[in-house]
C-alpha cells in the first residue's frame, strides 16, 4: 500500500524546514501526512511548519533526533515511514520510484537510494547507491545510508526504534540493526538532495563525533567474536581516527597528528584509507615547520 507518513525531526531549522516540507508535499506519489517533531527550537521552526497543509507538529525538549523520529513513528498513521531531515530535500518522484523498486522486492522492509550532496562551498556530488548485498556488509564498517533517502515499514520501525543513547552516528547503528531484521531494496540513482553544511555536528565537534562513532562501532562489534571481531575493530578504529585527524587539522588542532598516528597503529595496512601515510607525512612536515 502506498501509504506514507513523513517524519521530520527539527531543531532551529527555520532556514531549511520550509523547503523540506515543500519537497514532501510535491511528491508525485502523494503522502498521507507530514509529522514535524520539534526538538526544543528557539527560532521560528514550528511557526513555519504549521503554515503548511497536512503538517502536524509535536514538541519535545531537546531529547535529540532519535527520540524525535521515534515520537514521529509512534504518532504516524501510514504503513510506511519516510524520514526526512529538516535540511534535506526529496526529489519529486522519490516515493514513486521507491515503491516501483518495492514491486520487484516485495519482501523488503527498507528501500534506499543514491543522493546528491550539496556543499556549502558550491561543490555538488552525485553518489550512486550500491546494491543491498554490499550495503549489508558495509554497515559493519561504516554507514552508507542516510535517513532522508530511506523508506521503512512502520511496523519494522516500531519494532526497532532509533537508539537514543548515542548523540551522533545513531543512524549507523539504526540501519545496521535493520539490516539484520529485514531485506533491503535499492534505487541506485539519487532521489534526495543532502546538504553538507557547517551547522552539522561533524563540523562543530569532531571529538564528540569520534567518541560516539566508536561507541556505535563497539555496539555493532558485540555481535561478532574472535579474529573477525578483532580485525573489524582495527579497521573501523583506523577509519574513525583518520577522519578525526582530518577534522582536527581542518580546525587547526594539534591533535591531528596524534589521531593519524593512532589510526596507523590500529590498522597499518593500506586496505583502509590508503592515503593515511601520505597524510601522516604531511602532518609531520606541517608540525616541523610550525
Amino acid at each position: 500500500m502506498r501509504d506514507v507518513s513523513v517524519v521530520i525531526p527539527a531543531y532551529n531549522a527555520e532556514q531549511f524546514i520550509g523547503g523540506a516540507i515543500e519537497s514532501a508535499l510535491a511528491q508525485t506519489c502523494p503522502v498521507r501526512e507530514i509529522i514535524v517533531v520539534d526538538d526544543g527550537s528557539t527560532d521560528h521552526t514550528v511557526n513555519i511548519a504549521r503554515s503548511f497543509p497536512r503538517v502536524t507538529c509535536y514538541s519535545q525538549s531537546q531529547l535529540g533526533p532519535s527520540a524525535a523520529r521515534n515520537l514521529g513513528v509512534e504518532r504516524a498513521a501510514g504503513c510506511w515511514i519516510g524520514y526526512l531531515d529538516a535540511d534535506d530535500l526529496w526529489m519529486k518522484d522519490k516515493l514513486e520510484r521507491q515503491f516501483a523498486a518495492l514491486e520487484n522486492n516485495p519482501e523488503a522492509g527498507l528501500i534506499y537510494s543514491g543522493r546528491i550532496e550539496l556543499h556549502d562551498d558550491g561543490i555538488v556530488r552525485t553518489i550512486i547507491a550500491k546494491d543491498p548485498a554490499w550495503t549489508h556488509a558495509r554497515l559493519t564498517f561504516e554507514n552508507p545510508l542516510f535517513p532522508s533517502n530511506v523508506l521503512v515499514k512502520r511496523s519494522l520501525a516500531l519494532q526497532h526504534p532509533w537508539p537514543t543513547q548515542f548523540k551522533s552516528s545513531e543512524d549507523w547503528y539504526y540501519f545496521y540493526k535493520l539490516s539484520r531484521a529485514t531485506r533491503f531494496a535499492c534505487i541506485p540513482e539519487p532521489s534526495i538532495y543532502y546538504r553538507m553544511h557547517a551547522q552539522s555536528l561533524t563540523h562543530r565537534d569532531y571529538r564528540a563525533v569520534l567518541r560516539y562513532a566508536r561507541e556505535v562501532s563497539r555496539a555493532i562489534q558485540a555481535d561478532f567474536s574472535g579474529l573477525e571481531k578483532l580485525v573489524m575493530r582495527g579497521k573501523v578504529d583506523a577509519r574513525l581516527l583518520a577522519s578525526a585527524a582530518i577534522a582536527a587539522r581542518d580546525q587547526g588542532s594539534r591533535e591531528c597528528l596524534r589521531h593519524i598516528c593512532a589510526s596507523l597503529l590500529s590498522w597499518p595496512f593500506p586496505s583502509v584509507a590508503p592515503t593515511r601515510y601520505r597524510l601522516f607525512v604531511k602532518m609531520v612536515l606541517e608540525r616541523a615547520g610550525a
